[in-house]
């Protein structure tokens, strides 16, 4: 354990100041409490902080507080605790961005939650869950695990989630720790569940890291980037690449949405089922049973080298959508067979698909 937290201590830095962090001292603690019950501490979001902090870091510089919980490490800058009167560091991080709070009310609310099923509701609605395309859809996901070391010291998993496939677990099987990061503690609590001390659990912002630069082997980001607001995705690659030590690979999964033309075609009939769906609750807010979350696919060809400052190669993940596949993918229909065409095709072809279908696969690796 003592090894754990030192490993932890040198990985991560202040997400505002980018500076070291310490851990309080049991007198600093005590001292940090007494104020708590005086009321004369509150978060950077102005709530004021109305529990017992039993471990928290505290910045080399401005000297912000950030509490650990239940083994999560609180490093978005909406937790950093701070005296409620220290007019000087609140005039100092008063513009300061505290999150995507629509992202994070979507999955602590609803998406991390499980289902009737024992599924997670985010899986219940994102995810094809049917016996007949688990099969293409497991070696889907173990595309990943080819372009990522088998072992070293940290895998980063940028929104991790609750880490909810088994074969995501396989990814980290041999490192001594993945990095758990996310908005939802919620989703943290779930994937402690899973990893114990193999895990690093962070509340963060994924355009905004609070980890040290060249300190990541290998570094992944499933399924999240197209949820970041627009204005921050372009951030979000930066903050993998800048993370990773040299030669460390970097695996983005994203969604053209949209711009996927070829699988837009084949699913016409949803698309349109989706657009009438949306204007209803436009129009009938109270019939919706999910709260919203934030979707935004740039297409092909935007994160360009000019843009990003470094280069990355597109595969696919995944060529056909979970429309595409409820639509067309079933016992009658040939289903498993199309199925294996269509994965040996995405083989054949892993550029031309990543480009074409629904899910390309980034990869990028730190010079």
């Amino acid at each position: 354990m003592i090894i754990r937290k030192k490993d932890i201590l040198e990985l991560v830095i202040c997400p505002i100041t980018q500076t070291k962090l310490s851990y309080l001292t049991e007198k600093e603690l005590a001292i940090l409490n007494l104020k708590i019950c005086q009321e004369k501490m509150i978060f950077l979001n102005g709530k004021p902080c109305q529990i017992e902090i039993e471990a928290a870091f505290i910045s080399e510089s401005l000297g912000l507080i950030y509490p650990i919980i239940d083994d999560i490490n609180y490093l978005l800058p909406k937790y950093a605790l701070i005296e409620k009167d220290n007019q000087e560091v609140l005039a100092t991080l008063d513009e300061f961005n505290l999150g995507n709070q629509l992202l994070e009310n979507f999955y602590e609310e609803f998406g991390w939650k499980k289902s009737e099923n024992n599924n997670y509701n985010d899986a219940e609605v994102f995810e094809d869950l049917r016996d007949i395309s688990h099969s293409y859809v497991h070696k889907c996901h173990m595309r990943v695990q080819n372009f990522i070391p088998k072992k070293g010291k940290y895998l980063l998993d940028a929104a991790s989630g609750p880490i909810q496939f088994d074969e995501y677990l396989e990814y980290s099987k041999d490192y001594n720790y993945r990095v758990c990061m996310d908005l939802s503690s919620r989703a943290l609590g779930e994937a402690s569940r899973k990893l114990g001390d193999k895990g690093i659990y962070i509340i963060g912002n994924i355009a905004n890291m609070p980890i040290k630069s060249g300190q990541i082997d290998a570094a992944i980001s499933l399924n999240t980037i197209y949820h970041i607001p627009k204005e921050q995705q372009l951030d979000a690659f930066k903050e993998i690449h800048r993370v990773l030590i040299p030669g460390g690979p970097g695996v983005i999964v994203y969604e053209w949405g949209k711009h996927s033309h070829l699988i837009n075609l084949f699913v016409l009939p949803y698309k349109i089922k989706t657009h009438i769906e949306k204007l209803v609750l436009r129009l009938a807010p109270k019939l919706r049973i999910q709260p919203d979350i934030y979707f935004h696919a740039y297409k092909q060809g935007y994160f360009s080298e000019e843009k990003l400052g470094f280069k990355m190669k597109t595969f696919v993940w995944r060529s056909i959508s979970v429309p595409f596949m409820k639509m067309y993918i079933h016992k009658f229909f040939f289903g498993k067979q199309l199925l294996d065409l269509i994965y040996k095709i995405e083989d054949s072809f892993p550029t031309l698909a990543g480009n074409v279908g629904e899910y390309p696969m980034f990869y990028l690796k730190k010079a």
